[in-house]
């Protein structure tokens, strides 16, 4: 039997805007195909494309010269992903050091929420 009060569920898209509608730099939540190219702010992107469900959320902290990835799962960059950041022409990369939930968690979106809310908490490596 299953204690659906304990059950967790995912977070949905309305949800991580409802938290993160009050950060200013916030610039919104996307699919993987549709993410608008901006030159500073910060992004939660799902990484199904628009025309599926949803599959785990990552961030992205974008500054004047610099692009914060985010991902808790610490999964291979995506190629869409990593073609929309060489449009971006940073000209530094940082990726999340370590792993933060296990694989067949669905806690992905406080995580995005929990990155974006205090980035200071997070360790990165830088990539370039």
């Amino acid at each position: 039997m299953v204690n659906y009060k304990l059950q967790r569920l995912a977070m949905y898209s309305y949800e991580i805007e409802n938290i993160l509608k009050h950060n200013k730099r916030f610039r919104g939540v996307y699919s993987l195909n549709n993410i608008p190219l901006i030159s500073n702010g910060d992004l939660v992107i799902n990484l199904d494309t628009s025309n599926n469900n949803g599959s785990h959320w990552v961030a992205m902290k974008i500054t004047d010269y610099e692009l914060f990835y985010f991902d808790s799962l610490k999964l291979p960059m995506n190629i869409l992903l990593t073609n929309y950041i060489s449009h971006l022409n940073k000209t530094h990369l940082y990726i999340n050091r370590d792993t933060f939930q296990k694989h067949l968690e669905v806690n992905c979106g406080e995580f995005v929420v929990l990155f974006l809310s205090f980035p200071h908490l997070i360790k990165f490596n830088k990539i370039y």
